[in-house]
């Protein structure tokens, strides 16, 4: 196992429960971290794409983790001044679209991705048809996060955190599920869908329903909660 795996998968794995169990009250926590794992993603991704896999060393892979990490905290902040800057006439207002915008856009490139991974070579084999997939899914649930906040949080928060979970834990299991992510970005050219890879994969969708729906029954039972202390109305009838 390579360090570089070991540092990329408790990233992930951490993100991944953060998001899955995080409240609506801390979005600007996931805000964060979701501007952070796009930076990073991104510089990781072209790094990889200037110097292809065979000729990247343990050291260089290493290398390119730290900073891609050190890309992705650098670029949040300054992301977080412009976006708090005091030119803008309503700066939280623009601070709140903006990591809407990553959350969302984000959770709607893991769900690409993981249609997308759902047959051995992937269901296009023309790389601008998986291309359009993937960014299709990046604007239109960023677009709907951005003025659906409220309703699409949850869904979307536990796309992503199932998502980047499996993808954590592959990074230490070597199955080869974290291959299709390749696939899908042009880093390799084969991706073997074998069982274990399959297992992960259905993981990942019961993941994503079991905290979507136990986040609703939680807020749910809140509701409920706070009806019955206050009086207003019988809780029962919710």
């Amino acid at each position: 196992m390579h360090p570089d795996n070991v540092i990329v998968g408790l990233q992930l794995i951490g993100f991944g429960v953060t998001y899955m169990c995080i409240d609506l009250k801390y979005r600007r926590l996931t805000a964060h971290i979701s501007l952070y794992l796009a930076y990073f993603s991104l510089t990781l991704l072209l790094c990889k794409k200037i110097r292809p896999s065979d000729q990247i060393t343990s050291r260089r892979r290493v290398l390119y983790t730290l900073v891609s990490m050190l890309q992705g905290v650098s670029a949040t902040m300054v992301s977080t001044g412009i976006a708090r800057a005091r030119w803008w006439t309503r700066p939280q207002r623009v601070w709140a679209s903006t990591g809407s915008f990553a959350l969302g856009a984000l959770a709607g490139c893991s769900l690409g991705t993981y249609i997308l991974g759902m047959s051995a070579m992937g269901l296009f084999e023309n790389h601008g048809a998986r291309a359009v997939v993937v960014i299709s899914g990046c604007m239109s649930m960023g677009v709907v996060n951005v003025y659906l906040p409220l309703r699409m949080f949850s869904v979307c928060s536990a796309v992503l955190g199932a998502y980047s979970f499996v993808l954590g834990v592959d990074c230490f299991s070597q199955t080869g599920y974290v291959d299709h992510l390749g696939l899908v970005v042009g880093v390799v050219e084969h991706y073997d869908a074998g069982r274990r890879a399959v297992v992960l994969q259905a993981a990942a969708l019961v993941l994503a329903l079991a905290s979507a729906l136990g986040r609703r029954a939680c807020a749910v039972w809140k509701l409920r909660y706070e009806l019955r202390s206050s009086g207003l109305s019988d809780a029962r009838s919710y």
